[in-house]
């Protein structure tokens, strides 16, 4: 596993926020490619439920994008089958003022159903992540369990990118 340093907040960096234990290593493995700049990208404890990543978003996270403008906050849940009414729920809690620095995504159903039909286990898909996100294909990024993620991905790419790769920025 990659060395945690920490992350300046008064420069551009990503806050993840992992809904359970198997998004945190999805997220761990997506962190660990090599060309992720782990001093930009700090992925905060596990929230214990979507519901709860919810709630620490509205109760922490605005208040913390308000104070940090280069910040950038993915919101990692699981949608269990639950796609547009979870989304519709989460889009609804983010402040206008933020939308563009907010992103949520996740396995259509659980992670741990991504790491059975894909037989990768979850450090293996966030590197293959990583590694497609660098590269630009999206082959994994195209499964059924992750294809609904297309529109995050492509705002992803475009904000997101520059900030946690080295091949981009140093």
């Amino acid at each position: 596993m990659g060395l945690k340093m920490a992350v300046n907040k008064h420069k551009p960096h990503v806050v993840l926020v992992p809904e359970d234990d198997k998004d945190r290593q999805i997220a761990n493995g997506f962190r660990d490619y090599f060309a992720v700049a782990t001093n930009r990208f700090d992925i905060r404890n596990v929230a214990g439920g979507w519901s709860k990543v919810l709630d620490y978003f509205t109760s922490t996270m605005i208040f913390y994008l308000d104070r940090h403008a280069d910040a950038r906050v993915i919101l990692f849940i699981d949608f269990d089958k639950q796609f547009e009414s979870r989304l519709k729920m989460f889009t609804e809690a983010i402040p206008d003022e933020c939308k563009g620095r907010v992103y949520v995504i996740g396995s259509f159903d659980t992670p741990e159903e991504l790491s059975n039909a894909t037989q990768l286990s979850a450090e293996a898909i966030g590197k293959k992540l990583a590694e497609e996100c660098d590269s630009g294909s999206t082959e994994l990024w195209q499964h059924d369990l992750l294809n609904h993620n297309a529109s995050e991905l492509e705002r992803l790419r475009i904000d997101v990118k520059p900030i946690l790769f080295n091949s981009v920025i140093n």
